[in-house]
Formats: structure tokens, C-alpha cells, sequence
């Protein structure tokens, strides 16, 4: 589909996007021993989660930001923040030690540009375009501390079979896996097998909050961590950049936004439903693993 005009490419693009990010009834029910069948939050990581936070921490956050990500709305990047911190540092923190405290945080402050990068050489249709969100800043450092906190719990929760985002993982040990598995597939004297390969489609923007609440409260996290972490995802509101200009104003209903620091965790915790599902099949009589496979 060829655009004529501005206005007609930003009319198509939101109506996209509110279509993807519009909410959908879950179409299973989520099954709560499906999250015993894994190791849960345990109470002693409860203080670590929600502590207070310091002055320090909000800079301890900004220092490591990258100087040259793209600004959001408030059209504010880190390099600035980093150079008036002894001016502004006050107000910073005051301004995010509010969210933490009353667990609400400003519409203004979460609100995100979606700017467009073409998938292709020559993109003409809207989804040719990867949506990277551009986040305020005030936002991002929330976004960092919370996800600073739950990182070092997902490594214990996340089962191994998951080796993406987390620390100490890496994805390529998948791939070393999956090719010394398949390595004696084509033997006649090799049982008979399957191997199942499953692509998410529009991965991040496919996540029910619905289910993301669900997960969050099933595998253990405090309520007060959790309600932080919902707000930061649900209050959420978009715009879209088009060639300088900025379209429109709505509302999520359900996804992660590429671009915000926590979205790689809650994904990766989203997913750990799927990978304890699979589980059940080690009690399945007609289902067996691979040879080199343990059942955990």
C-alpha cells in the first residue's frame, strides 16, 4: 500500500498500531500449579525489591545510561541530566521518589513516541516498520531501578531453558544445543522423533497484561513490587513520528514497548508460564524426551 500524503501514512500507522495494541481476551485460562511446577520468589528477596530508594540510586542509574539514546517527548537525553545533575538532582529524585511511594506515576511522564525503522530497503506498507518506543527519561530511570531489582530474582525463578536477557546466559548456547541434539537425527537406528520450533509473532506487542498481573502475583513478587511494575506498563499512551511530526494520542491495552529497560524481563518472565507448561509432558506415557534430554 502506496501513501499519498502525511496525514493518510499517520492515519494508517495508528490505526495499526491500536489494532496491535488493543487488549484480547486470554484464550486459555492460566492454570496456577502450572507456576509450582518452578521455584517461586522467596520472602527473604522481599526487602531487596522494595527498599527505598536514595538519591544515589537515581544517579547511580543515570551514570550508566548511554549519552546518545534518542530523547522522548520531554525531548531531554541523559548527557543533560548527567551535566545540571548538582542543579536538578534534588528535583529528580523527589519527582521519582513520588511514583515509589504513592505508586502512581504522571500520564505525562509515560507517555512515548513511537518512532518507525524500516524493516526492508524499500518499505511502503506499515508493517515493513519495527515501532521503537521513545520513552521520557523520567521514566526510563524508573523503568532501570525496577529493572535493576527484579534481574537479580529472574536468574533464580527463570528456568535454564531460557538463556535470553538474563546474566550469565547467553543464547548461543542454545544453538550449540540444539545442533548436538539434532547431530544423529538421520541414523536408521535412531528412534523416531520431533523437533517443534515455535516463532512468537509480534512478540513483545503480543503480551496480555492480564497475564503478565497473573504471572506476577502467581510466581511470588510482593504486592507493592508488582503494583509498581503494572502501573509502569498499563498507564502507558502512545504517539507516532512521522517524518518530524508527531500523530495522535491513545491508549495501550496489552504489550511490552521495545525500548523500555524492564520489557526484556517481564517477557522473558511471561514466557516462563510456557516453559513450565511443557513440563507436564515428562508424565505423558506416549511422550518421551530426547536421549541427551534430563526432565527436570
Amino acid at each position: 500500500m502506496a501513501f499519498a500524503s502525511q496525514p493518510e501514512m499517520a492515519h494508517a500507522f495508528v490505526n495499526h498500531f491500536k489494532e496491535l495494541f488493543s487488549a484480547h481476551e486470554l484464550q486459555q485460562e492460566a492454570f496456577p500449579a502450572i507456576c509450582n511446577l518452578g521455584p517461586k520468589v522467596m520472602s527473604d528477596c522481599f526487602s531487596a525489591l522494595l527498599s527505598p530508594i536514595s538519591k544515589d540510586d537515581v544517579w547511580q542509574v543515570i551514570l550508566v545510561m548511554d549519552n546518545n539514546k534518542a530523547p522522548g517527548p520531554d525531548g531531554y537525553n541523559v548527557f543533560f541530566f548527567k551535566k545540571v545533575w548538582n542543579i536538578i538532582g534534588d528535583d529528580i529524585f523527589a519527582t521519582i521518589n513520588e511514583f515509589f511511594n504513592s505508586r502512581k506515576i504522571l500520564k505525562q511522564i509515560n507517555h512515548v513516541i513511537i518512532t518507525l525503522i524500516p524493516k526492508t530497503k524499500h518499505a511502503f506498507q506499515v508493517n515493513h516498520f519495527r515501532p521503537i518506543s521513545c520513552c521520557n527519561l523520567l521514566y526510563k530511570i524508573i523503568s532501570k531501578i525496577l529493572a535493576n531489582r527484579i534481574t537479580p530474582v529472574l536468574e533464580i525463578i527463570i528456568s535454564e531453558s531460557q538463556s535470553a536477557f538474563l546474566k550469565n546466559r547467553k543464547m548461543l548456547d542454545n544453538i550449540f544445543l540444539i545442533q548436538e541434539l539434532l547431530h544423529k537425527y538421520a541414523r536408521k537406528r535412531t528412534s523416531p522423533r520431533c523437533l517443534l520450533k515455535i516463532n512468537v509473532h509480534k512478540a513483545y506487542n503480543s503480551i496480555s497484561w492480564e497475564l503478565l498481573e497473573w504471572m506476577l502475583k502467581s510466581i511470588g513478587f510482593p504486592h507493592q513490587f508488582y503494583a509498581w511494575i503494572m502501573e509502569c506498563v498499563s498507564s502507558t499512551s502512545f504517539s507516532v513520528a512521522i517524518n518530524g511530526s508527531i500523530f495522535y494520542h491513545f491508549k495501550g491495552q496489552k504489550g511490552l514497548r521495545q525500548g523500555d529497560p524492564l520489557s526484556p524481563y517481564l517477557f522473558v518472565l511471561c514466557l516462563e508460564y510456557f516453559s513450565r507448561n511443557m513440563q507436564i509432558f515428562k508424565d505423558d506415557v506416549n511422550f518421551q524426551f530426547h536421549p541427551h534430554c534430563v526432565a527436570i
